[in-house]
């Protein structure tokens, strides 16, 4: 079992510590048993001399070579939650340009992490809330989560300080997890309207399945059937078509056109007669009557005749990717003009 301060990792978002459910290495690269003082510590070879620098290690001795064999079969101990995490195979981007040759896996927090803790069935774990804070959740038992100092610290930036970052970076040094500490200029997304960092936060979705029912199939034969000016657009559109995964569809935004699904607890309740009563509703009042009026007013006025499934809890607040407005709307008007 790797110990966190003997294995040597690198982050940029020490936030996401929290949702640490594993460790990734490359299985094409050589790693070294470093020895600094009374330490040993496991790092991608190439990169021990500047780490050393970076730490300001002075007479580090390489113990020993480490195949990717061994690193497979190690486990690690978290920095401070009492629990282990498997060490995970990650060719595809654990790179040795910089750091220490291992990257920290939250699969719910990174588009990498995501797909690594999938394929290795790690569940998909976000201790954010819907404000942007640190909190429990009901995925893992409370003793596997962050310990109650951390919980409610903000991870949204003000004034270029992040409650959360400075809360899990003090927590570290009080137990003497932390080796290195340094600011650096990288890339990282921002929000365009408020400048500031944004987060990743893995969060249930509403998809349209393009394999469904021979979908794909259908809107490559479509393609065929239209006279392309210029004539390359149709090579370029069929290659987004063939190649194109499900389409994500919903947004978590205070405006546009409301998804019309209904919740019994966490289970999500979408049918057909629902969505057009739906359409009935809107057209008499407006796409605002699914924000003004609660559930259990919605249901009533909404809910099919003879409905024989579950009673709803609450409503979604999700809405439409406008994508989806600028597709249908060309036929929605056709249909109400056929002149046209």
């Amino acid at each position: 079992v790797l110990s966190w301060r003997r294995g040597r990792f690198s982050w940029t978002t020490p936030w996401t510590l929290p949702a640490n459910l594993a460790v990734a290495y490359n299985s094409q690269f050589t790693y070294v048993r470093a020895k600094v003082k009374n330490e040993t510590y496991l790092i991608e070879s190439t990169l021990l001399p500047k780490v050393a620098e970076t730490c300001g290690w002075e007479n580090v001795e390489t113990v020993a070579e480490i195949s990717a064999a061994e690193i497979s079969q190690l486990s690690y101990v978290h920095p401070f939650i009492d629990k282990t995490g498997p060490i995970l195979a990650g060719d595809t981007f654990v790179e040795n340009s910089t750091g220490s040759g291992f990257v920290h896996i939250a699969p719910g927090h990174g588009l990498e992490d995501y797909g690594l803790g999938s394929q290795n069935d790690l569940p998909i774990y976000s201790p954010v809330d819907d404000e942007g804070r640190l909190a429990h959740t009901n995925d893992l038992p409370t003793e596997a989560q962050m310990p109650e100092e951390l919980v409610g610290k903000s991870i949204l930036e003000k004034k270029g300080h992040s409650e959360a970052n400075e809360a899990v970076l003090a927590l570290l040094r009080r137990l003497d997890r932390l080796v290195h500490q340094e600011n650096y200029s990288h890339s990282y997304p921002h929000c365009w309207r408020s400048k500031t960092p944004v987060i990743f936060r893995a969060m249930d979705q509403w998809f349209i399945k393009i394999d469904h029912e021979n979908f794909r199939q259908q809107a490559l034969a479509a393609i065929d059937s239209v006279e392309w000016v210029p004539g390359w657009g149709q090579n370029r559109i069929r290659g987004a078509v063939e190649g194109r995964p499900d389409w994500c569809i919903s947004r978590q935004r205070s405006w546009g056109v409301p998804i019309p699904a209904f919740y019994a607890g966490t289970e999500p309740i979408l049918d057909a007669r629902i969505v057009r009563k739906t359409a009935d509703l809107i057209e008499e009042h407006g796409s605002n009557v699914w924000f003004e009026r609660d559930a259990d007013a919605l249901w009533a006025d909404i809910h099919p005749e003879n409905w024989d499934g579950p009673t709803p809890t609450g409503k979604s607040t999700d809405t439409l990717d406008v994508w989806i407005d600028s597709g249908s709307s060309s036929r929605s008007v056709i249909m109400q003009r056929e002149e046209l």
